[in-house]
C-alpha cells in the first residue's frame, strides 16, 4: 500500500466522518413529563378521587416502559404501527410513583399527556375518607370517563 493510497483512504474517512457530523438524524425527543410534575398529578389524583393527601409520604418514581410488550409487538413487525397507542396508554414513556406510608401504600402511572394510566392502593379501609366510601365503582368510572 502505497501512501497516496493511504492518503486517499484517510481524506475519505475524514470526509465521511464530517459529512455525517453535520447531517446525522437528530435524536427523537421525548414526550415524558418531568418527574416533579408527574408527582403532582399523581398527588392531585389520589386527593380528588380516594381523599388521601399523600404530599408529606415517602414518594419513589420510576421510569416505565413495559419491554415486553415492545418486543413482542416489533418480533410481530406491528411496533411502529402502535408506536402512538403505546405512548397513550403508558406503556412506552410513562412515569410509576409509589407513596409509601405506614404500611400503606399507592402505586400511579402517569403518561406523557397528564392522564393516570394504572393505579393500584395498597391503604386500610379506616384511613380513607368518607368521600372515597361514598363514590361507587360505576360513579368513579363515570368521573375519570368524563373528560
Amino acid at each position: 500500500m502505497n501512501s497516496i493510497t493511504f492518503i486517499l483512504w484517510t481524506a475519505l474517512g475524514v470526509i465521511g466522518l464530517v459529512l455525517f457530523m453535520k447531517y446525522r438524524v437528530s435524536t427523537i425527543e421525548s414526550n415524558l413529563l418531568d418527574k416533579s410534575e408527574a408527582r403532582k398529578v399523581s398527588i392531585n389524583f389520589i386527593k380528588e378521587f380516594v381523599g388521601v393527601d399523600v404530599e408529606e409520604w415517602d414518594v419513589y418514581s420510576v421510569y416505565w416502559y413495559d419491554h415486553d410488550t415492545v418486543n413482542k409487538l416489533h418480533h410481530l413487525g406491528l411496533l411502529n404501527k402502535n408506536r402512538r397507542v403505546l405512548h397513550e396508554m403508558g406503556l412506552v414513556e410513562s412515569w410509576r410513583v409509589r407513596f409509601v406510608h405506614e404500611h400503606q401504600s399507592f402505586v400511579i402511572g402517569v403518561n406523557a399527556k397528564h392522564e393516570v394510566t394504572f393505579f393500584y392502593a395498597d391503604v386500610r379501609q379506616a384511613s380513607l375518607s368518607n368521600k372515597a366510601n361514598k363514590i361507587s365503582p360505576e360513579g368513579l368510572k363515570d368521573q375519570l370517563t368524563y373528560s
